[in-house]
Formats: C-alpha cells, sequence, structure tokens
C-alpha cells in the first residue's frame, strides 16, 4: 500500500513538471504559427521547440498525434474533443477526428504500461 502511494506521489510530480514543460512548447507553437504568417524566419524558436520536445522523449515521455480522418471512439483516454466541430457534408465522417489542435503526450512507464501526461485535442466533423 505504501509502494502504492509513493508511485502516486512520484507520478504527480512528474506530471506536474511535463505539464509547465509542454505549456513552454504550446507557447512556442503559437509563436511559431504567428510569426510564420507575418513571414518572419522562425529557425531559432523551431530549435528550442524540438530541443524541449527531445528532453520530454529523452525522460520517457512521448508527443503523439491522433490520425485525422480515425473514429474518435475508441479514444477518448487519449484524445479530448473539444466543442468547435468542423463541418462535413458526408454523413460517415461524423464523429471522426477532423483536425488536430494539440499534440498530446504520453509517458511511457514500460512496454504496454502509459500514462497519459495530457490528452491530445482534436476538432471532430459534426
Amino acid at each position: 500500500r505504501l509502494e502504492k502511494l509513493q508511485d502516486g506521489y512520484d507520478w504527480n510530480i512528474i506530471r506536474t513538471f511535463c505539464l509547465r514543460v509542454i505549456r513552454c512548447i504550446d507557447n512556442l507553437e503559437s509563436r511559431i504559427e504567428g510569426l510564420l504568417e507575418e513571414g518572419v524566419e522562425t529557425g531559432h524558436l523551431e530549435d528550442v521547440r524540438d530541443e524541449l520536445i527531445f528532453a520530454l522523449e529523452s525522460s520517457g515521455v512521448e508527443q503523439f498525434r491522433p490520425e485525422e480522418n480515425s473514429p474518435y471512439r475508441g479514444q477518448e483516454k487519449s484524445t479530448e474533443a473539444v466543442k468547435e466541430r468542423e463541418h462535413c457534408t458526408d454523413s460517415n465522417k461524423v464523429g471522426m477526428i477532423a483536425k488536430v489542435v494539440r499534440p498530446g503526450y504520453q509517458y511511457f512507464i514500460d512496454e504496454g504500461n502509459l500514462k497519459v501526461v495530457r490528452a491530445a485535442q482534436v476538432k471532430l466533423f459534426g
């Protein structure tokens, strides 16, 4: 029981730290997008973003993006749908992933055992 409590405590510390780094990556992504729209070179910011992603990956935290045009159903544990929907005329696409708004991050504990640090945010067809 004590071991379970320690594991939960450790996971909470890891998750909190990772979420702070992920927030930095999100901010860099937003600034890169804004500067690209203005026609400004962003290579230096992209290098910093890539280094932060690499630092997470080398610690067992991997960025992931759900596949677009895949069914949302069954991915609810690792993916979160935003309220806004993407308009579509094909009724077969309703409820499928239209666009990844923000990537998700997962922590690999061992083979077949992972924890979601942050769920990916997606826009669904509707």
